[in-house]
């Protein structure tokens, strides 16, 4: 069953350009969150240490669960693990509105590095591997 789950099969390019917006709108929401988050964080007068820790988790987390990300794909297929990240990933923005609490909002940033970890690779795969031939440099580098 899990190779039933795991088949390459080519996608309409409308999926394969949802893929690459999605994942792109994802990277930009956390190429900027960390750093609102920053700024935030010192402004309400945490001092630099919890800064810190706050803006390194992230990457932390990627480091530490994108070894693991090919084995969550294995298990539940590419498209619920793509479905995972991005419910992963409104879950995180979610936490950074509705919240104020300096724990949690480390929490939210550790999903981030979640998120990132099981979508990143899997989009820029996605996109490469059903791309047309003759075009899969242009739209993978879009």
């Amino acid at each position: 069953m899990t190779a039933a789950l795991n088949a390459t099969r080519t996608l309409p390019m409308t999926t394969v350009w949802c893929y690459g917006l999605s994942g792109l709108i994802t990277s930009i929401a956390f190429s900027l969150m960390i750093p609102l988050g920053v700024v935030t964080l010192a402004e309400r007068g945490h001092n630099a240490a919890e800064v810190g820790v706050f803006a390194m988790l992230p990457y932390l987390v990627i480091m530490l669960t994108m070894p693991f990300a090919a084995h969550v794909r294995n298990q539940i297929g590419r498209g619920r693990t793509f479905l995972l990240g991005l419910l992963v990933s409104v879950a995180q923005m979610t936490g950074f509105a509705t919240t104020d609490s300096f724990a949690l909002w480390c929490v939210f940033a550790a999903l981030g590095g979640v998120y990132a970890a099981l979508l990143w690779g899997l989009t820029d795969t996605l996109i490469a591997e059903n791309a047309p031939t003759e075009r899969v440099g242009a739209i993978t580098g879009l």
